[in-house]
């Protein structure tokens, strides 16, 4: 019996009791219909007591006062510490009966019967609404602002605010049924599909793969090995029906969707890239991607390798070849945070047999036939390390254009951009393998080689229209600058540098040429404006291309030609200078800067950071959130405040500016131009 039914119950007695003694007191009288039994009594009448009964207790929880039963002295204080009482393990019970529930109300229809004049549309019932439009929108938000407290591990000294083993395991086994009911009923979903995606990047961030191996390797074994065994054979499906032509299921107008593009590229490929970014930022993994996980993992390698690369899969066919290229991007994105994670290197199979971590080092090979297949098969699907890096150069020499082979923008380049410095970590320039030998061959030469293959590609398309590709860039090749070689100074990236001076000055001649005759011709003049605004768009794009790059290489080479007085060091500091005094006087090269970074939603900052080169991402700082209470937010609304406020004063506009950071960096060596008096007046300038 509830709470509230009690009270109402109770309520009712004494009510009766004190109508009884009121007859008893007055000597008799007429007798009130409600002296009876509380069981006696209509519906209607026990509704109203417990309607009262509710909202008093809504009332006192509302005040902030818990309400328990009386027991033994000690009871009460156990049962707060009991993890079972948290409200996260609550909550998670709660959502996971909730998605249980729903799940046979979701019925899969044919396609055909969404387009017949009877079955015009579809009526889902209570359970499977409240499902979609509160419970995801519930898990989304919650999960994103408490991942910290799933991902804290507990230490002897500090176990507060940290979750429990059975906390971890649910928030992973609630991932795994919601990828499986998304995967098998994708259609039933409509357009609260891509709530469920966001539902499964979130819940996927919140996992803490490491403990999980340690505590509960059976779980690992069953519902995560499911999760990754079916994205393996999703996609090696795809594969065969592409080959085969089965075009409804890549369409998606089969019953079976898990094939069709759009749950591939829509749904798989996302999950999958949140899971490899999460995995590569707290380092599991070497826990969780080994045996039967890492088979399928070298299944999932694989097969999105063929999709992005293969551009004969499509047979000429229109659609086919839209919808890849369209998602091609997203594909290398996803093989770059697998790249950035995965324990074995994959592009020197020679030398996993010397990695404990590979199926051949631990013996998982010898005691399954599937893994030595797959891992066969991958030596002859995905070409080796210094096959990439000789075409991707090749590429470049022979001015190979991006519509003739995208794979090598969208998929390879950022492929090696994530794979080179995860490994050179753990390479010869950095580790001494006692009594063995190396797992990787990569060095320091390998990124340099890169590294300047790159600044060529981007010399050679600077002022493309065509090259849309360069607005992206910077954002994945920063990984590869670590330990750079002085000599990229010289060749290539002086005269990269110089090229795009150069450009620069001529669109200002042409600016400044153009504006007498747009105040002449007043009918043209939007017309040329426009046609002025393209081009400094370009050149815009094509300095965001390598200034990200250039300036993290010169904050590693700055105190060498200080030191040295590099003369090729000045003449950058000149061109960026020059380049500079440009904007300034421009009216529509800064214009063109702040559309582009809105427009691209790029953030200078996160480009400036110096990062560790290890993998793709760093974990944020969090604030540790306690027993998955509510999070504050409060930081974040006071920084937004401040941004807005510098945004109307004007402030801000020099620190959003790619040109202006370049030119602070150069700064020092520009400095060494000057004798000490002159000196003096910059630093006093630079000061002020």
């Amino acid at each position: 019996m509830s709470l509230a039914e009690r009270l109402s119950e109770d309520a009712h007695d004494i009510q009766a009791l004190q109508k009884k003694n009121d007859l008893a007191n007055a000597g008799g009288g007429q007798i009130n219909l409600q002296l009876v039994p509380y069981d006696l009594l209509t519906e209607k009448e026990k509704k109203k007591n417990r309607e009262r009964c509710q909202d008093l207790l809504k009332y006192i929880q509302f005040q902030g006062y818990h309400l328990f039963k009386a027991g033994k002295e000690g009871e009460h204080e156990r049962a707060d510490k009991n993890p079972e009482n948290r409200f996260a393990n609550t909550l998670l019970e709660k959502l996971i009966s909730y998605l249980d529930a729903s799940v046979p109300c979701m019925k899969l229809l044919r396609p055909s019967n969404n387009f017949t004049r009877r079955n015009s549309f579809k009526k889902s019932n209570k359970g499977v609404k409240f499902f979609n439009k509160v419970v995801l929108p519930v898990i989304e938000k919650y999960f994103s602002h408490q991942r910290a407290y799933f991902t804290a591990m507990a230490t002897a000294a500090a176990q507060a605010g940290v979750s429990t083993i059975q906390e971890k395991e649910a928030v992973a086994s609630l991932f795994c049924k919601l990828a499986n009911l998304l995967r098998l009923r994708l259609s039933t979903f409509g357009c609260d599909a891509k709530q469920a995606v966001k539902c499964l990047e979130v819940l996927v961030k919140a996992l803490d793969a490491r403990s999980l191996a340690k505590s509960r390797p059976e779980f690992v074994r069953t519902s995560l090995l499911t999760f990754f065994n079916s994205c393996a054979d999703d996609l090696e499906k795809t594969i065969v029906n592409l080959h085969e032509g089965k075009y409804p299921h890549l369409r998606g107008t089969h019953m079976k969707t898990c094939t069709s593009f759009n749950y591939i590229f829509e749904t798989l490929v996302p999950v999958l890239t949140s899971t490899f970014d999460h995995l590569a930022m707290y380092e599991y993994g070497p826990d969780l991607l080994v045996d039967e996980i890492q088979v399928a993992s070298y299944k999932i390698l694989e097969s999105l390798y063929i999709i992005g690369t293969n551009l004969s899969l499509t047979k000429a066919r229109k659609f086919l070849r839209t919808e890849i290229a369209h998602y091609r991007d997203t594909i290398g994105t996803c093989l770059s945070a697998f790249s950035s994670t995965f324990p074995v290197a994959f592009l020197e199979p020679s030398l996993s047999k010397h990695n404990p971590n590979s199926v051949h080092g631990s013996g998982f090979a010898k005691r399954s036939l599937e893994a030595q297949e797959v891992t066969a098969r991958i030596e002859q699907s995905i070409p080796s390390l210094d096959s990439l890096i000789a075409e991707v150069d090749k590429f470049v020499e022979e001015g190979t254009t991006y519509t003739e082979k995208p794979q090598i923008i969208d998929v390879v380049l950022p492929f090696l951009c994530s794979y080179l410095p995860y490994w050179w970590h753990q390479g010869p320039d950095n580790v001494d393998p006692k009594g063995g030998s190396h797992v990787t061959m990569v060095t320091a030469d390998h990124m340099n080689q890169l590294f300047k293959i790159i600044l060529k590609l981007i010399m050679k398309n600077v002022g493309e229209a065509s090259s849309e590709w360069m607005s992206k860039i910077a954002m994945y090749s920063q990984q590869i600058i670590i330990n750079t070689s002085e000599e990229l100074l010289k060749d290539p990236l002086l005269p990269l540098t110089e090229k795009v001076r150069k450009k620069v000055e001529a669109m200002y001649a042409k600016e400044v040429s153009l504006s007498g005759y747009m105040k002449a011709a007043v009918d043209e003049a939007s017309q040329i404006e426009g046609e002025i605004l393209e081009e400094w768009s370009l050149i815009v794009r094509d300095i965001y291309a390598f200034y990200p790059l250039m300036i993290k290489y010169v904050d590693q080479q700055k105190n060498l030609w200080i030191r040295n007085n590099v003369e090729e060091a000045e003449y950058l500091y000149n061109h960026v200078g020059e380049i500079f005094n440009v904007m300034n006087v421009s009216a529509y090269f800064k214009k063109e800067e702040h559309t582009f970074i809105s427009s691209n939603e790029i953030d200078v900052k996160a480009l400036l950071m110096p990062s560790t080169g290890r993998g793709r991402a760093q974990p944020a700082a969090e604030p540790a959130a306690g027993a998955g209470g509510g999070g504050g937010g409060g930081g974040s609304k006071k920084k937004k405040v401040k941004k807005e406020k510098a945004k109307k004063s004007g402030k801000g506009d020099g620190s959003s500016s790619i040109i202006v950071a370049a030119l602070k960096r150069l700064l020092p060596v520009g400095l060494n131009l000057f004798a000490g008096r002159e000196q003096e007046m910059v630093q006093h300038c630079k000061d002020r």
